[in-house]
């Protein structure tokens, strides 16, 4: 081999080293759409608060919520790294308001039209204390965790209408492990987009997805359109 060509090459080899690195995390990720339909997703009923329902069509899933509440969740078969995601929506009937002398948020008015949660891996189980103290929820997320692993905590994006909500994360009031941030504030019907690109990727076990009406004595029907994850 000549040495011009053993030059051109490793010039080739380094040319293309170069634009590996220097390409966008977005154009090395992963894009995947969830699907919809009854198989794949199972609303969970705790039996103390009316369950919302749920109805799926070829391309959408609906929740209607009538003074309601019930999370509605997405195993997954393995742990996956999520960077980023994308949840398209509409509210089909009208926003109703927070009643006055209540903040949304709080434990007397923790109702969101949409919450999208990332259910993050945890690396050990309950232990039998902690199981006899744990609250209902965290049992049953749980449950989905492979062998060995547990719930760390679930990382909630949601609707607000509370504008002092929006893109400012917070701890949300029933239980510490669970992490919560507005990311569309919404004024009236219609459609929405949730979206974000995480700083730091979420090893997740599952989603869910709350709607819920049981604090405020309100109804209303949402339909999800789109959920689209970025992998690692």
């Amino acid at each position: 081999m000549s040495k011009s060509l053993a030059m051109d090459k490793n010039q080739l080899m380094k040319f293309k080293k170069t634009i590996y690195t220097s390409m966008s995390p977005l154009l090395l990720a992963s894009f995947v759409n969830i699907p919809l339909d009854s198989q794949t997703w199972r609303l969970i009923d705790f039996g103390k608060i009316a369950t919302n329902k749920l109805h799926h069509s070829e391309k959408s899933m609906t929740i209607s919520v009538n003074e309601s509440a019930s999370p509605i969740v997405h195993q997954f078969k393995t742990p996956q790294k999520i960077t980023g995601f994308k949840v398209r929506a509409s509210l089909k009937t009208p926003l109703a308001k927070i009643p006055d002398g209540k903040t949304q948020g709080q434990s007397n008015a923790d109702d969101f039209i949409l919450r999208f949660g990332l259910i993050a891996k945890g690396n050990t189980k309950l232990g039998w204390i902690e199981r006899q103290m744990a609250p209902a929820w965290l049992l049953e997320m749980e449950k989905m965790a492979p062998q060995g692993m547990g719930v760390e905590s679930v990382y909630f994006y949601s609707t607000c209408r509370d504008q002092r909500l929006f893109k400012k994360p917070r701890q949300n009031p029933m239980h510490s492990s669970l992490k919560e941030e507005c990311l569309a504030f919404l004024t009236a019907k219609g459609a929405f987009v949730l979206q974000k690109q995480l700083d730091t990727p979420i090893e997740a076990i599952g989603l869910w997805i709350a709607a819920d009406g049981d604090n405020l004595k309100q109804s209303f029907e949402l339909e999800i359109q789109e959920i689209q994850l970025t992998l690692e």
